[in-house]
């Protein structure tokens, strides 16, 4: 997600995104959306719509899975409380 389009605007994509769970760029997207925005509205945003493709049992061996768990466990080290809340 592009850092110059306005914080609601990124926070729309994220929720868009998340329900393209068989697309990778969606989710490489989300990924780096979850843990580089500027924003932390974006990036708790992210956070769930990453929590939300990991909790379907069915993708939980997939090699995708484990960079999505990677960059949740790295959600609960952003220094915004606010993340790390949920």
């Amino acid at each position: 997600m592009h850092t110059a389009v306005a914080v609601p605007a990124r926070i729309e994509v994220a929720k868009l995104l998340r329900g393209r769970p068989a697309d990778p760029t969606a989710l490489a997207a989300l990924i780096a959306a979850s843990h580089s925005d500027r924003s932390w509205a974006v990036r708790r945003r992210g956070v769930r719509a990453l929590g939300y493709w990991i909790s379907d049992s069915s993708r939980a061996s997939s090699s995708i899975a484990q960079a999505v768990a990677k960059a949740l466990l790295d959600a609960t080290h952003d220094n915004d409380s606010r993340i790390r809340s949920n």
